[in-house]
């Protein structure tokens, strides 16, 4: 991009659009890779209603102890598993 100024001399400038197209699939690739390492973790959230219906059945007095429960097993799993990823992408 050129600009001229007011004394008639002319510079080179930036693409501000083009800068910003790059910012944004910046972001954009950075959000996607953090949503791809935080879903491995996450999906044993999603997994761990389905396991407590599977243990207790269809009796929903007991599905949210059960589900809680399961849960904080699952985590207890997950927790090691997000770490390792974690120093595993610095490395």
């Amino acid at each position: 991009m050129i600009l001229k100024m007011k004394d008639g001399t002319v510079q080179r400038g930036t693409n501000v659009l083009h800068e910003d197209l790059i910012f944004r699939l910046n972001g954009i690739q950075r959000i996607g890779y953090r949503s791809r390492q935080a879903c491995r973790v996450g999906f044993f959230g999603l997994i761990a209603p389905r396991i407590a219906r599977r243990l207790i059945g269809i009796h929903y007095r007991y599905m949210m102890p059960i589900s809680g429960l399961a849960g904080v097993v699952i985590s207890i799993i997950g927790v090691p598993y997000f770490v390792y990823l974690l120093f595993k992408s610095r490395a």
